[in-house]
């Protein structure tokens, strides 16, 4: 399997093959009993991205599709719960993320689909916890702007649902809670990135509100293993070209409000998680400047 997967990597003359490929990768929706499969199928996808002689354009929205899928369905894999589908849920994140930051200056509107793809189930109640992980690992991955637009005005919504999962001490509802306490922990890790990111950003040398936002690393999650996931000869840190939405103002139902201070944001999330925020700001009114 690793022979095959590094001859779809590095193979210049799989070109004509390419739709092909495609459709077996759409082939998730039909295994997604078998995690296996489905984490062997990712893999596919995988290597046809960080294969740099493929022109994979045509194709992207498909992939995207199948990737989300991965992410966002609740899998019948997951009935069990002795299946791992949240780790095939991180490694999904992580490749729509990377197909994100390679062809988002190439395909129109993918970031908007994308949002609003992970939007759509974060605000559906009817959805299982494990679609709600899902959207909130997408929306992480994407970066921390992300994580502003779509997740964090919808956390006071969303905030009434869980917390009432988690103080459901049943045992009948012992599994709910439990994923329940996985989708916390999600948003605990976006929202700390949010708060250092946001933090850096007001900081004089590192960016201000008009900087290109997700220039530098450390705006992307799970630092390390995105840089695995660059592309041979590519540049590990990937930006905003000027094709992208992100720079622009009308992206739909996601598009913010003016934006928020990081003092408020502060405030609002130790709210939600108290001590259990590691980023540490004050809480109360600024001190009075001196006459």
């Amino acid at each position: 399997m690793k022979i095959a997967l590094h001859d779809l990597q590095t193979n210049s003359k799989i070109a004509a093959l390419l739709p092909y490929f495609v459709y077996v990768v759409s082939g998730v929706k039909s295994v997604s009993h078998d995690l296996e499969q489905l984490h062997r199928l990712l893999q596919v996808a995988r290597s046809l991205v960080r294969n740099p002689h493929l022109c994979l354009v045509p194709y992207v929205r498909s992939l995207v599709g199948s990737v989300l899928y991965c992410v966002l369905e609740p899998l019948a894999a997951s009935i069990n719960p002795l299946n791992d589908h949240w780790t095939l849920r991180d490694g999904a994140a992580l490749l729509l993320s990377h197909i994100f930051w390679t062809y988002g200056d190439l395909v129109n509107g993918l970031y908007q689909q994308i949002l609003l793809s992970l939007q759509k189930v974060l605000a559906d109640p009817v959805r299982p916890l494990c679609s709600h992980y899902g959207a909130v690992v997408g929306l992480h991955a994407l970066g921390w702007k992300a994580v502003e637009r779509v997740l964090y005005p919808h956390l006071s919504t969303y905030w009434t649902n869980l917390q009432a999962v988690l103080d459901d001490y049943s045992v009948s509802n012992a599994q709910v809670k439990a994923d329940g306490h996985k989708v916390y922990g999600a948003i605990l890790v976006a929202v700390e990135r949010l708060l250092k990111m946001k933090a850096q950003a007001a900081e004089p040398n590192k960016g201000g509100p008009g900087s290109r936002g997700c220039q530098r690393s450390d705006d992307l999650p799970w630092d390390s293993l995105l840089l695995q996931e660059s592309p041979s000869g590519g540049s590990a840190e990937p930006g905003f070209g000027s094709g992208l939405p992100m720079a622009l103002g009308g992206v739909g139902p996601e598009d913010p409000s003016p934006s928020v201070t990081l003092a408020d944001i502060y405030r609002e999330l130790y709210a939600f998680f108290g001590d259990s925020l590691a980023t540490r700001f004050g809480t109360g009114q600024p001190a009075p400047t001196a006459p």
